[in-house]
């Protein structure tokens, strides 16, 4: 947000700056000065002879400086709406999210295999051959059966779903939500496969965490408000396991999935490193195997706790004192470009 509206702020200045003939004004040193009416600007290092004889008629055609820029501000954000309006994109009622069926898996391992980054070297574009795309697909679909399917002693607390988006009954995207255990309730502690305990009060030593994963939505089905409809199902499923808080890992070079879940209100809380999988591509048959690089991964967090709790949790401080800051910079800014004289205000 703060991105946007300083967007629009910008959009607002450099009109403010080309309309000289509505509001005059220049911005080189020396050349600042109060007319005498009303506290407007005008250009020249003196006063013009037009000034002396104007009558109150003509001095009503330069527009306040403040109006007009609170006025160009609201234009901005009037456009800004109605283009937000007309890329709104889908409507709900033409999204349907439901867990998936094992039946399912297949379509959702095959658009993780086209939506997700696999190659070495992070989020570069990758052009994979179909035989390519059936290997990641199938590696995908393999790690279903140990995600999404309840089992062992503690499958009470194991809670999972593999959540799917679907236009026209067609499969168009996909997330995952799981609950996973930890030995300590902090921040990079062991994580414990909970599927091995031998009972339920094992997993009650734990500090449980559900974990939003792999969010992938087709390409062709991308900016109509689908991936924001994803998580927002599995925030949903997540609170009804009874949990106020949802993580999720995120590579530092994915700048677009960054983008959305700050837009979402996920903060950053820690950092990690992670095994990722890549798919290395051969010459000779077969096409392409799977391999292992380490990455360097973000841990964010949102809380899901309703109302000013929620809203307190979810606040980017770190935003807040880096605006604070900002604002104190430009301020001394501003004074040492009066006392360098390089403004003279008359």
């Amino acid at each position: 947000q703060v991105k946007r509206y300083s967007r629009i702020l910008a959009t607002s200045m450099m009109a403010l700056v080309l309309s000289s003939k509505a509001l005059p004004i220049s911005l080189e040193p020396g050349r600042l000065r109060k007319t005498g009416y009303g506290g407007h600007w005008c250009h020249g290092p003196t006063r013009p002879a037009a000034v002396g004889v104007r009558n109150r008629r003509e001095r009503s055609d330069v527009v306040p400086r403040g109006a007009f820029v609170l006025g160009t501000f609201a234009l901005s954000l009037t456009c800004r709406r109605k283009l937000s309006q007309r890329q709104a994109g889908l409507p709900a009622s033409a999204v349907s999210i439901e867990v998936a069926s094992e039946a399912e898996w297949h379509s959702a391992a095959m658009i993780c295999a086209r939506s997700l980054s696999w190659t070495k070297d992070g989020y570069g574009k990758s052009n994979f051959k179909d035989e390519q795309l059936n290997i990641l697909a199938a590696h995908q679909e393999e790690t279903y059966p140990d995600l999404y399917i309840e089992k062992g002693p503690a499958g009470s607390q194991y809670k999972s779903a593999l959540l799917l988006a679907k236009v026209d009954d067609r499969i168009v995207g996909c997330v995952g939500c799981l609950v996973k255990g930890y030995e300590k309730a902090v921040l990079g502690g062991t994580e414990v496969n909970l599927t091995s305990l031998e009972s339920e009060a094992e997993a009650q030593d734990l500090e449980l965490r559900p974990i939003m994963t792999d969010l992938a939505v087709l390409e062709e089905y991308r900016g109509r408000g689908i991936g924001k409809a994803l998580v927002k199902k599995a925030e949903e499923t997540v609170q009804s396991w009874g949990h106020e808080e949802l993580f999720l890992n995120v590579e530092d070079t994915n700048e677009k999935a960054r983008a959305l879940y700050q837009n979402l209100g996920y903060r950053l809380i820690s950092t990690t490193s992670a095994s990722v999988k890549y798919l290395e591509v051969l010459q000779a048959p077969p096409p392409g195997r799977m391999q292992d690089r380490r990455a360097n991964a973000l841990v964010l967090r949102k809380s899901l706790k309703e109302g000013l709790a929620g809203a307190i949790d979810n606040f980017d401080w770190a935003l807040l004192g880096g605006v604070v800051a900002g604002g104190g910079l430009a301020v001394a800014t501003v004074q040492q470009v009066v006392e360098l004289g390089l403004l003279n205000f008359e």
